[in-house]
């Protein structure tokens, strides 16, 4: 039986992590689940999601910008020193072209 005036006062409140509001709970086949609900996340990030799908490479881009925030600054460092020679590397290689 329903509770008509239910006391909720001593429940915690809870914190949405989704930035753009409402929700809404979708069924989706479980082998997708997991994938669709991490592009979810990834579009939700931004202030005004994309005017289109995020798709193949500009999703593999956005993924690789977040995991960069994973790491140390030691490992941030070494990326630092080791880009110019890549950069050189893909210059020389796109002007042969």
């Amino acid at each position: 039986m329903p509770n008509p005036r239910p006391k909720t006062k001593h429940l915690p409140k809870q914190q949405t992590q989704w930035q753009h509001l409402p929700t809404k709970a979708i069924r989706v086949p479980a082998l997708l689940s997991d994938r669709l609900l991490q592009i979810a996340k990834v579009l939700d990030r931004y202030q005004e999601p994309p005017a289109h799908a995020l798709i193949g490479a500009e999703l593999e881009f956005i993924q690789l910008v977040e995991q960069l925030h994973t790491l140390s600054i030691d490992e941030l460092t070494q990326l630092q020193q080791a880009l110019p020679l890549i950069l050189e590397q893909k210059f020389h290689d796109q002007s042969r072209c």
